[in-house]
């Protein structure tokens, strides 16, 4: 089975022309004429390469349940973060271990709307349906996030994914947003979790509501990065090989 939860991309890459008025007067975020690169945040799991000696993307800084950006070798432990936009969608992926992501559908498409639905039980006993193509590839329901990383007195653009395991946490992030964005612009605390059930344990992804945004200039960027939020999204590209998993949480019965 395929693919996996939670925060687990490279870079993204959009073009400037869907961003470039959002940055115009934010001297936080430098941009190129030509692209502007968003990396993506990777929620680190047990199996991830970043932890096996030997692997190319290895490094001895990082651990199990750490928030990682790839781009820069950063680790964020307990970011504060403003999240700029939430979009669902389907993922389209190849039904090996390490799938490949072929596209991303959004919820009214044909590809959702006509899947094929195979009832599983989970390791709890409830029921849920797995979605797919007549090709065999694997729909994952996802939430894609758009967001402002806080680090040393400056905002920074990322992108993470939620699904599987993290797909709750993306609920319960919609649900926060809907009640304290009527307020002005939120701070979440983003950390991790371990949790486990008898086929194994893994980490998950937890937000907490810090605080209101007061600084002038980190509002009005995550305003305009609001308004770009779902093309960017949408058109970002993954890694090379199109992969964003690091565990498969079918298999952990979730």
């Amino acid at each position: 089975m395929a693919k996996t939860n939670n925060v687990e991309n490279e870079v993204a890459v959009v073009e400037t022309a869907a961003v470039a008025t959002v940055v115009d007067n934010a001297p936080l975020v430098a941009t190129s004429q030509e692209d502007m690169v968003i990396p993506f945040l990777k929620l680190i799991q047990q199996q991830a390469d970043e932890l096996i000696q030997g692997k190319e993307k290895y490094n001895p800084a990082v651990k199990a349940g750490d928030l990682y950006d790839s781009v820069t070798r950063q680790v964020y432990t307990g970011a504060d973060i403003i999240i700029c936009g939430v979009q669902k969608y389907f993922g389209e992926w190849t039904p090996e271990a390490r799938g490949k992501l072929i596209a991303k559908h959004r919820p009214t498409s044909d590809a959702v709307v006509k899947a094929i639905k195979t009832e599983c039980t989970a390791d709890s006993g409830s029921k849920y349906f797995k979605l797919s193509t007549p090709a065999g590839n694997d729909l994952i329901e996802t939430f894609g996030v758009l967001a402002l990383v806080k680090t040393n007195g400056i905002a920074l653009p990322v992108m993470f994914t939620l699904s599987k395991t993290g797909f709750m946490a993306g609920k319960t992030l919609q649900t926060m947003l809907m009640l304290y964005q009527q307020q002005g612009i939120p701070v979440f605390t983003f950390s991790t979790v371990i949790t486990s059930n008898s086929k194994g344990s893994w980490f998950k992804p937890v937000f907490q509501f810090k605080e209101m945004e007061t600084d002038e200039s980190i509002k009005a960027m995550a305003v305009g990065m609001s308004k770009v939020a779902a093309d960017i999204i949408f058109k970002a590209h993954n890694n090379e090989d199109g992969s964003e998993s690091a565990v498969d949480t079918n298999d952990l019965g979730v």
